[in-house]
């Protein structure tokens, strides 16, 4: 998969956009999952199902939460990994 986003403070066309924005995130992307269990009491316990979505050993949804009131060009792609023999 293969990601870019560029936030801006002003609407701007696509390619003025990246050709003025310097990519904040660089590096590869760690999807990965994680479960976390949880109890206050015998009675009362359960267990939570996180996503960690990293770019380069930074929060996706952190830097995007952070930039709030801004224009966002998102793409994504997605890429067939190729069939081991």
């Amino acid at each position: 998969m293969d990601i870019k986003y560029w936030i801006s403070n002003t609407r701007q066309e696509d390619d003025k956009l990246k050709e003025s924005f310097i990519k904040k995130l660089l590096g590869i992307l760690d999807v990965r999952f994680e479960v976390e269990n949880w109890a206050y009491s015998e009675y009362t316990s359960g267990t939570d199902y996180n996503t960690i979505f990293d770019i380069g050993g930074h929060s996706l949804y952190s830097e995007l939460v952070s930039e709030q009131d801004k224009y966002l060009l998102l793409e994504v792609e997605t890429v067939k990994e190729k069939k081991r023999k």
